[in-house]
């Protein structure tokens, strides 16, 4: 891979963006920013001077638009990138139009080159630079003023970032001529509306390829770079398994684990709707808060007040370790959250808080928040491997569907993700639903192969030490089907 050049970097200050650029733009290069109407290319070349300007640098957005400056900066003033008293001293805004329609583009390219070195800009945004194409008497001309405009960029070791509506069929001289080509993007998946971000070139930067999520907010732009090119940038990483392990304090669970998980593996808690699995898990973090760890819930179907009194009911109380900060409850409920979000989300929380034990409810969130479901795989895999490198122990719970059977297996699509597989189900014999569980897969250590019973009570979860045989022609199935 190509190493990221010695030079002086713009820093765009734009969350996510400099990431997946590779860093930065390089001072004193020409930019190409594209996308339809309504992709968000004003907002960010207004979010890239304003930023600029906050470290002291002088920056010029210069429109060749009909839209007047007062209406534009009425659109972003409720933005939180904007700062009032920037504009005027370290923001400027100028209309190149006239100059441009009835002088022509070499009369234009004085305009720009005079009002660089009138205030030393450092940043200059050229909104609308379609009108430049329509005002060129042939491809010929376009050309030669996009090559003027980039050796002006250089003499003046100002950054131009030129922004113009996308193409289907966008012109050679308009990729090749500039130094890096950003595309925004807004398309509809069904009944949601997505937004996406594709460095296409970044000449002199090891850049994040292929599309990556953004979202619009009050900050402005927000880029969220793909976890699973995230990962696969990581230095090289072997995870080494802890000898020590941790215990879920569920007395025979534990035995049947030989002692609990290792230390930073990954765990599936697989079972259908009711089976435990999150009171199993809740009981995990409860566990290590016990032993001083600090522990983190992150779930997206169950609000705090639920899972607190959820927990109460088999006797674990979660206040005190609210209280003094050792216990984190975060919840996202899976409506339209961005999975790549998602993921920032968790490792920020787990890094500040220097966690040790996570349960996350609902590996499903996850596949409810991505927009294409076919990266769910990769994306567990990258997240699991992330968690690894952090040094976290982590339990996930997965949902099977119904009807489960005592002859199935576990059949989850992310399960060579996890050291750990813990299988709960029903069965259903003597008139009333008995919960079972049994071990699949513990990587590296021995484990109690057979299937026992277990309950959930006031005193909390109880563990059959004895194994669980089914008496023949006993009804199997949740549901009565044989």
């Amino acid at each position: 891979m190509m190493k990221k050049m010695d030079r002086d970097l713009f820093i765009s200050g734009v969350h996510g963006l400099d990431q997946i650029l590779g860093g930065g733009f390089l001072k004193g290069r020409l930019y190409l920013i594209e996308g339809v109407p309504g992709t968000g290319k004003t907002i960010l070349g207004n979010q890239l001077v304003f930023n600029n300007a906050k470290m002291g640098n002088h920056s010029l957005f210069v429109t060749l638009l009909s839209e007047s400056h007062g209406k534009m900066l009425d659109h972003i003033k409720s933005l939180n990138f904007y700062k009032e008293d920037l504009v005027g001293e370290y923001v400027s805004y100028l209309s190149g139009y006239t100059e441009l329609s009835e002088n022509g583009l070499n009369a234009f390219k004085k305009f720009l080159m005079k009002a660089i070195r009138a205030s030393k800009v450092k940043l200059l945004v050229i909104d609308g630079f379609n009108s430049v194409r329509f005002f060129s008497k042939d491809e010929i001309e376009f050309s030669n003023f996009l090559h003027d405009l980039n050796t002006l960029a250089g003499a003046t070791n100002c950054t131009i970032v030129i922004m113009n509506p996308s193409t289907n069929n966008p012109t050679p001289s308009e990729h090749a001529l500039v130094d890096g080509v950003i595309e925004l993007k807004k398309t509809d998946v069904g009944m949601r509306n997505v937004r996406e971000i594709h460095v296409r070139k970044m000449r002199g930067m090891t850049h994040y390829e292929g599309r990556h999520e953004l979202r619009i907010s009050d900050e402005g732009l927000l880029v969220f770079p793909r976890i699973e090119l995230l990962v696969a940038l990581l230095k090289p990483f072997h995870p080494q398994l802890s000898n020590k392990k941790l215990s879920f304090g569920i007395t025979y669970l534990d035995e049947m684990l030989k002692s609990g998980v290792f230390v930073g593996s990954m765990t599936s808690l697989f079972g259908p709707p009711g089976s435990g699995k999150t009171l199993i898990g809740m009981q995990f973090l409860h566990e290590g808060l016990t032993n001083g760890e600090n522990c983190l819930y992150f779930g997206f179907y169950e609000t705090r007040d639920q899972m607190l009194s959820k927990a109460r009911g088999i006797g674990l109380d979660f206040d005190p370790y609210l209280e003094s900060g050792k216990f984190r409850f975060e919840w996202f409920p899976p409506t339209e959250q961005l999975i790549d979000e998602l993921f920032e989300k968790l490792v920020n929380i787990i890094e500040e808080h220097k966690t040790a034990r996570v349960f996350v409810d609902g590996i499903e969130g996850f596949k409810l928040s991505a927009v294409f479901s076919d990266r769910l795989p990769r994306f567990v895999a990258s997240l699991t491997i992330k968690l690894r490198a952090l040094g976290v122990t982590a339990i996930f719970s997965e949902e099977a569907r119904l009807p489960i059977v005592i002859k199935d297996y576990h059949s989850g699509e992310y399960s060579a993700a996890f050291e750990n597989i813990i299988y709960l189900r029903y069965m259903e014999t003597d008139f009333q639903v008995r919960r079972l569980i049994n071990i699949y897969k513990v990587r590296s250590s021995d484990y109690d192969i057979a299937i026992h019973e277990f309950s959930i009570c006031d005193k909390g979860i109880v563990v059959e030490k004895k194994s669980f045989k089914p008496v023949k022609n006993e009804v199997e199935s949740v549901d009565g089907d044989e």
